[in-house]
């Protein structure tokens, strides 16, 4: 097992939860389609559609990768302590290390899904699942494949709701890791060649089409 050290300043992704375990006194959290306290049924934000705004990277070691487009999709549970979304899809695509962003695909053979617990107002911190992330890329004229197992609970996030202080459109975003911080953790190297690289940093901006509030 080699330790990865994700070393991003600043990676706004989806806001996206998934229901764990969780202490009994935790507070109980809603995604919510209006500014609502409690959030009433009607307004639980069931479904999530996300699009990277901008391009996604993968900055590392070995030649960094830009992709084009991004995409997140999933079901979000119930209000609950954390309230979660199983993620039916995720997807990385027109990915490269060459002008074109054709060298190279990102997959995840084990996609994450994600929990949610209010901190504060209109704010909260979001942690993963287990996960893994391939990917593969031809550089000079060889083909490097690369699987990385991502412990569960490995890096956690700062959710913000709509309208907040944070960058993009303000429906909502969240930022990874938390300003001012680095995170390390073990991250396995399941599958892969020499040229798999020993760290990288993920950048990118998520947001979902439609407005959402971080409630209780």
């Amino acid at each position: 097992m080699r330790i990865l050290k994700l070393l991003a300043t600043l990676v706004p992704l989806t806001i996206l939860a998934w229901a764990i375990a969780a202490p009994a006194s935790a507070t109980k959290t809603a995604l919510c389609k209006v500014h609502q306290e409690p959030c009433q049924a009607g307004n639980l934000v069931t479904d999530l559609h996300m699009l990277a705004v901008g391009n996604v990277y993968l900055l590392n070691t070995e030649a960094d990768i830009l992709c084009l487009n991004g995409l997140i999709k999933g079901k979000v549970d119930a209000l609950e302590a954390p309230q979660g979304v199983q993620v039916s899809e995720y997807t990385l695509t027109n990915c490269g290390t060459n002008a074109a962003h054709s060298n190279c695909t990102v997959t995840f053979p084990v996609r994450p899904n994600f929990f949610i617990l209010k901190t504060a107002l209109n704010l909260g911190q979001l942690s993963e699942t287990g996960h893994s992330m391939r990917i593969e890329c031809t550089l000079f004229g060889i083909l490097v494949k690369c699987t990385y197992k991502f412990s569960e609970g490995i890096r956690t996030f700062i959710v913000e709701g709509a309208q907040h202080k944070g960058a993009g459109t303000g429906h909502g975003m969240l930022t990874y890791p938390p300003p001012g911080e680095e995170e390390e953790g073990e991250v396995e190297l399941e599958e892969g060649t020499a040229l798999c690289p020993d760290t990288f940093q993920y950048e990118g901006l998520f947001e979902p089409l439609t407005d959402f509030w971080v409630v209780s």
